[in-house]
């Protein structure tokens, strides 16, 4: 089993570059715990609407095919909002939702 990590945004956006950046740097090390996937949010508007994406890039973090919700010190629980700065903040989450 392994963590689906699906970022919602928009591909022109420079907040978004940077997150995906992050994402793929990351990728390799996390390929034994995690599938990353981008998503454009305007192609699947009923996951952005049942996700509530208001703010791009927003991520969602699913394990054995249940949402995970995380305290990110954030009112909403169900995803996190905005670009990770540094690679490894992105792998310590992914580690934590891993095990």
């Amino acid at each position: 089993d392994k963590v689906l990590v699906l970022r919602f945004g928009d591909e022109t956006d420079a907040v978004c570059l940077q997150h995906d950046d992050v994402l793929a740097k990351a990728q390799l090390e996390l390929r034994r715990m995690a599938v990353i996937y981008v998503v454009d949010w305007r192609a699947v508007p009923v996951y952005t609407q049942y996700f509530d994406v208001t703010i791009t890039p927003a991520t969602v973090f699913f394990f054995n095919q249940r949402h995970i919700k995380v305290d990110f010190g954030t009112p909403d629980h169900t995803k996190w909002i905005g670009a990770f700065v540094r690679r490894q903040d992105f792998i310590d989450l992914v580690e934590v939702i891993f095990r």
